[in-house]
């Protein structure tokens, strides 16, 4: 690379007349907050639907871990909306390498896949294979945030590296 070449990642806007230096997050950083973005805006089409009324759940399930059954599309859509707000803070956070984000994405994630795991323990014997599908983006979600926790400045108790 010459001097004064751009970089790929990094971005030049003017602002207020004055020239304003941006990195752009790392490739991975993207795809998963991107990643997240689609899952929370899906998220968010479905529960207008649900309030509508133009889709239904196929049959009364329960949420929070358990203790909420879900009857009716209302109910279904307020839950859906707000597990969509969840996921595009968690999409927003992790573009801004902010360490609340961080765990909060790690909460919210476990929270969800231990909903679905001890919520409707019979989606494992009648969808085996969404709830394996949903199952390995969880992990991979978990995976991937673990090791870019140094990205986002969490550290654990002995194991801080020496520099």
């Amino acid at each position: 690379m010459h001097e004064g070449e751009i970089m790929e990642s990094e971005i030049y806007k003017i602002h207020k007349g004055t020239i304003v230096h941006r990195r752009l997050p790392p490739l991975d950083v993207r795809i998963v907050a991107y990643f997240l973005y689609g899952m929370g805006f899906l998220l968010l089409a479905l529960s207008l639907l649900l309030s509508i009324g133009v889709a239904r759940s196929p049959e009364s399930h329960r949420v929070l871990l358990g203790t909420v059954a879900v009857a009716s599309g209302t109910v279904e859509a307020v839950y859906r909306s707000c597990t969509s707000v969840c996921t595009l803070f968690c999409a927003w956070g992790l573009l801004r390498h902010t360490k609340f984000a961080w765990w909060f994405t790690v909460m919210f994630h476990m929270y969800l896949w231990a909903d679905a795991a001890l919520s409707s323990p019979a989606s494992f014997s009648r969808y085996p294979l969404n709830m394996a599908i949903g199952g390995a983006i969880s992990m991979s979600l978990f995976a991937w945030l673990w090791y870019r926790k140094e990205l986002y400045g969490v550290h654990f108790a002995g194991s801080r590296t020496k520099k």
